[in-house]
């Protein structure tokens, strides 16, 4: 795992001797791991030159017959710590009533909780290291954090249905795991994001990596509505149309005014002011044989059922996939358990 040297013996307890000490230390040590985090701020990823281009290797070598395999996409986390890196805002995001993971590490009562369940329940990780901590404070109680969309995953759908030198475009472009698919592959890129700090990230992931990459298409980022923004997008210029819409207010990204749940208050008019536009949009800027790929969530319910519903005289609905999401190890029951999945729906361009 890329991660940065421990600038603390704290970051270098592990679990299984944390629990061996008598109860007075544990505490003791908890109060020191909470002083020390608390002094050292939330610890975002941090990665050099070096790492960045050991991430993006990992990633073009990455197979992606091995991610799609029928109508599933497997679970992989390749090149998904570099896409995070470049979005550190993701980790402020809420989602519904939960606290984002950087509401709950500011709060000294419940990171000491956090630091004690990471020591018991993974004895063999270092408790206090911040790799540990994002993970735990992704599903900490009462606590989510948002999710990216898998680069694999996502260089898999490319692969599937764009050819070589195709144009991609993601009118939802977020926290760029699309993009970071892009780069690695020979496809042009279009990402479209109402979001300034998302925006920022996505050109600072193109300044960082298209170069290590020797990336020569094109790689462009809009900030603006998607759903005003396709307007002036030419007729048939687009091979792809490939996003993951925002589930309207699941997940509140930032607060301008163009943001899409903000400008569509309830979930009817979210689904018919932008949802909708989107599709209709997506018909006429791609070509005869093109596809419009999207995944969306199963909360609220009404989304996947109006995608799955939707029709359009010239796009036909092909085939509907299911994208592997990896449930942490402790909150497993059972085999059948080890993931959710969410829809990812496939329409293609027939006319």
């Amino acid at each position: 795992m890329l991660e940065r040297k421990p600038k603390s013996w704290v970051e270098q307890v592990r679990g299984d001797e944390w629990s061996s000490w008598p109860a007075r230390r544990q505490s003791a040590f908890l109060r020191l791991a909470v002083e020390y985090w608390q002094q050292r701020g939330f610890p975002y990823y941090e990665l050099t030159d070096s790492q960045i281009a050991r991430e993006l290797e990992l990633l073009v070598g990455s197979d992606p017959s091995r991610i799609l395999r029928g109508n599933t996409l497997m679970s992989s986390t390749t090149g998904l710590r570099l896409a995070n890196y470049f979005h550190p805002q993701m980790w402020h995001v809420r989602c519904t009533r939960y606290r984002s993971p950087v509401e709950t590490f500011s709060d000294p009562g419940r990171l000491r909780v956090a630091i004690a369940k990471a020591m018991r329940i993974w004895p063999d990780r270092y408790g206090a290291r911040g790799t540990t901590l994002r993970r735990m404070l992704r599903s900490f109680s009462n606590t989510v954090g948002v999710c990216n969309f898998r680069p694999t995953a996502a260089r898999a759908i490319m692969h599937r249905f764009s050819p070589a030198g195709g144009r991609v475009l993601d009118f939802s472009a977020g926290y760029g795991g699309r993009l970071l698919a892009a780069l690695t592959l020979d496809r042009s890129y279009v990402g479209i994001d109402v979001s300034q700090a998302q925006t920022s990230g996505l050109r600072a992931m193109v300044a960082r990596c298209a170069p290590k990459l020797g990336y020569r298409r094109e790689a462009r980022i809009i900030r603006g509505s998607a759903e005003e923004m396709l307007h002036e997008i030419p007729r048939r210029s687009v091979d792809l149309v490939f996003s993951s819409p925002p589930y309207f207010d699941r997940e509140k990204y930032g607060t301008e005014p163009d943001q899409s749940f903000i400008r569509y208050p309830t979930l009817e008019g979210w689904i018919e002011g932008f949802l909708n536009v989107i599709m209709l949009e997506s018909a006429r800027i791609l070509r005869q044989g093109g596809a419009l790929v999207l995944n969306v969530g199963n909360i609220p319910e009404r989304l996947p059922a109006f995608v799955r519903q939707w029709r359009h005289p010239s796009l036909h609905l092909q085939r509907t996939m299911r994208l592997q999401l990896a449930k942490l190890p402790y909150k497993r029951t059972s085999t059948l358990d080890a993931f959710k999945t969410e829809p990812v729906f496939v329409f293609e361009k027939v006319r």
